[in-house]
């Protein structure tokens, strides 16, 4: 699993990571920091490159945080 930066805004304060799933495949993340707080994946499919589902997240974050 890899994470970026957190993203704050009035939506919250995010983590956008990734995480592997079986095939070699990434699926993009989202947790949001805090007691009671929740994990959101995305419905897009898994894609085999990291750095595009690092993208997705990162995208997925500043849409939460909004």
């Amino acid at each position: 699993m890899c994470r970026a930066d957190a993203v704050e805004g009035p939506g919250g304060r995010w983590i956008p990571c990734t995480s592997a799933i079986s095939g070699g495949v990434y699926l993009s993340c989202i947790f949001e920091v805090g007691p009671g707080k929740r994990q959101v994946c995305s419905a897009t499919p898994p894609t085999p490159c990291a750095e595009e589902a690092m993208m997705r997240a990162i995208e997925l974050a500043e849409t939460a945080a909004a």
